[in-house]
């Protein structure tokens, strides 16, 4: 979990750190002397775009409503990536949590037998495989097999290919994606209590705010603009805390999950056999 942590500790100092510029922002209508920056420009193809056609007279830059708006937006986009990427990466380290075991079905809870059957056994969905001897012949296989969710390589726009882990493996084998835009505090308690992850009981009304509000600017619902206006500097530093005082909860709990391996059925002893052997 230390990766993990690490992770999200960075998130949350990249949200605080824009948070407070924004708050610097919202509070003046001009940004200071930039007459240094005077003749600065890029060039696009044959195109030159020159600061100085953005200064004042005064050599300072306008700080309009729209653009604090829009910023805000932004702050509702940086918040939903904290929550995504946390979980998508609580859920591989659990992933690879399972891998690391190296154990074999029977040792498991049921929510993680659950996920290898879906993962390695789908044919129990096909029509012809539902006889009961083909269930039971495979079911007495399956008892002696070690879970593992094995590396996946996929097809990448830019890399060509790409070899995934843990969860990711698991989604991409299995055609199913729990998280991709669909985050709230509803939804995470829903996949904690399939896969088997500590029981979510706090609730986070921001979360859906969030979720909502991201969902609508990736759609194109509403504009930038439209979707800052809704909420106040106030309300963004507010929504900040209270999901991360959500997420710190349930890092410490999953910590704790992960460490007495509560994933596995209780049991004085795992006899050495049922390890595999390398």
């Amino acid at each position: 979990m230390i990766d993990v942590i690490y992770d999200y500790q960075e998130r949350v100092s990249q949200i605080e750190k824009y948070l407070n510029f924004l708050l610097i922002l919202d509070n003046t209508t001009n940004l200071g002397d930039l007459s240094h920056l005077k003749g600065k420009k890029i060039v696009i193809e044959s195109q030159e775009i020159l600061i100085d056609q953005f200064l004042t007279d005064e050599n300072s830059f306008k700080i309009e409503s729209e653009l604090i708006k829009i910023q805000k937006s932004n702050t509702i986009l940086l918040l939903y990536n904290l929550i995504e990427g946390t979980i998508s990466s609580v859920l591989n380290e659990y992933f690879g949590t399972i891998n690391r075991e190296n154990l074999n079905y029977s040792n498991y809870k049921t929510e993680v037998k659950q996920i290898w059957i879906k993962y390695k056994h789908r044919s129990f969905s096909v029509s012809e495989k539902k006889e009961i001897a083909y269930i039971v012949n495979t079911i007495d296989g399956i008892i002696n097999e070690v879970i593992e969710i094995v590396p996946k390589t996929i097809k990448d726009n830019e890399l060509g290919s790409k070899l995934i882990y843990n969860y990711d493996a698991y989604i991409a084998e299995t055609q199913s994606n729990d998280i991709s835009g669909n985050l709230d505090a509803r939804k995470i308690k829903d996949i904690f209590q399939t896969y088997g992850l500590p029981e979510i009981t706090r609730g986070c009304n921001p979360m859906l705010k969030v979720k909502n509000k991201r969902n609508s600017l990736a759609h194109g619902n509403e504009t930038f603009a439209q979707v800052g206006g809704n909420f106040t500097i106030q309300d963004l530093f507010i929504m900040k805390n209270e999901i991360k005082s959500f997420l710190d909860e349930l890092l410490a709990e999953t910590e704790i999950h992960l460490r007495d391996k509560k994933f596995l059925v209780p049991s004085p002893n795992i006899h050495p056999s049922r390890r595999k052997s390398h």
